[in-house]
């Protein structure tokens, strides 16, 4: 698919825009199902997905095959575009939450992440719908889509090492404010 896509991208550059398309449908399930992820309403979604593949169209020339594979250059747009978005829409967030919570072990946060209840679930849900954007993202591909660690930081714009302690701390916190809320609940 990489030959075939890539004579796509040439086909498109030598003034065959219509062939757009091809990538539009290929990549647009995948694509609105990323932007969901960190953005909440339907139809703020399909109008980042709709600016994502704009600037993509736009910026085509400066695709580089070498540096990344196509959908993850696109990813790479669509979060800038969805970045940016949330910031003219959304409220700040609060990253740290009132109430601090003791800090754990890895294993007493690996515990409480790892079990899978109904009402762990929904905890952690509403746990992660507190992190930021970024955060959210970060965790969605590396854990749902299981991307490599290479390709996120490609899509972040930072380096692989920095995104493997931003998980790390990512987990921490998201364990502590299971905790805070199964707390709250008792």
């Amino acid at each position: 698919m990489a030959t075939d896509e890539q004579q796509l991208i040439q086909d498109i550059l030598g003034g065959r825009t219509e062939a757009f398309g091809t990538l539009v449908r290929r990549y647009g399930a995948p694509l609105t199902s990323f932007v969901a992820c960190f953005v909440a309403q339907h139809d703020d979604v399909d109008e980042v997905v709709q600016q994502s593949f704009v600037a993509a169209f736009e910026h085509l020339s400066q695709y580089d095959a070498r540096r990344a594979s196509f959908s993850t250059w696109l990813w790479r747009i669509a979060r800038h575009t969805a970045i940016k978005h949330l910031t003219r829409r959304r409220p700040l967030f609060i990253e740290e939450q009132q109430g601090a919570v003791q800090s754990l072990t890895d294993s007493e946060a690996d515990d409480l992440l790892r079990e899978a209840t109904d009402a762990r679930i929904a905890i952690l849900q509403r746990a992660t719908d507190l992190l930021p954007p970024d955060d959210q993202l970060l965790l969605h591909l590396y854990y749902a889509e299981q991307h490599q660690l290479t390709d996120i930081a490609y899509i972040l714009d930072t380096n692989a090492n920095a995104l493997s302690s931003r998980l790390y701390r990512i987990r921490q916190h998201l364990a502590q404010l299971i905790k805070r809320f199964e707390h709250e609940a008792e």
